[in-house]
């Protein structure tokens, strides 16, 4: 296997598909989706680099990358498996939302190109929470557990509602749900448990 002497140096475009959806992330306001294009990475072997386009999303305040693509031209170098492992797919999704990140100004509105340290904490946090549960799944679960319905076995009736491999994995989902604030304290009182389905099934009805 021949060896890359050096990482490629790609010319990075960063991209909002707009006018788009913008989502709020903290105090912060972002595009939904924007993407990452890199091409022009240099010549190895003879060959250029494949170029590669990147596609990121805000998912239940979560950034995930949704799309990746390489594509290797007719003169550009085969695609390889090292080709895979050099692109920090988090700094990247950091860098393209920042690119467009609104922040809040005196007179109550957002604006553009503003302080860029300021949207770092939000979006850095956005890209930490598509490494945990995704809100949507928390929800259903916290839909079944406050259901008036299930309040006799709430644990087993997200067990079976959701088809779970086993009832651990729902009481996992369930501590979760409660951290995320979607289920009330242990010990909660019927009127509380009332008060958390009426929200979440208001949510699922908009």
């Amino acid at each position: 296997m021949a060896k890359q002497s050096s990482p490629p140096e790609y010319e990075l475009r960063v991209n909002w598909p707009g006018p788009g959806r913008m989502v709020k992330l903290g105090e912060v306001i972002v595009p939904q989706r924007v993407t990452a294009t890199l091409t022009g990475g240099g010549e190895i072997e003879g060959r250029i680099w494949p170029d590669i386009f990147i596609s990121f999303e805000i998912r239940d305040g979560a950034s995930v990358c949704n799309e990746f693509r390489i594509v290797s031209g007719p003169k550009d170098r085969p695609i390889r498996t090292p080709d895979l492992s050099f692109i920090d797919l988090d700094n990247l999704a950091a860098l393209c939302f920042q690119s467009f990140a609104a922040t809040p100004e005196a007179d109550g509105g957002y604006g553009l190109g503003g302080d860029t340290a300021y949207s770092v904490k939000p979006i850095r946090e956005s890209i930490a929470a598509s490494y945990k549960e995704p809100l949507a799944e928390l929800k259903a679960v916290a839909r079944v557990y406050c259901n008036p319905n299930a309040r006799a076995k709430p644990a087993s009736s997200v067990f079976m509602s959701l088809s779970y491999k086993s009832q651990e994995t729902a009481n996992r989902r369930i501590r979760a749900a409660r951290t995320a604030g979607l289920i009330p304290p242990v010990g909660a009182s019927d009127a509380e448990l009332d008060a958390a389905w009426k929200k979440l099934e208001g949510e699922e009805s908009e």
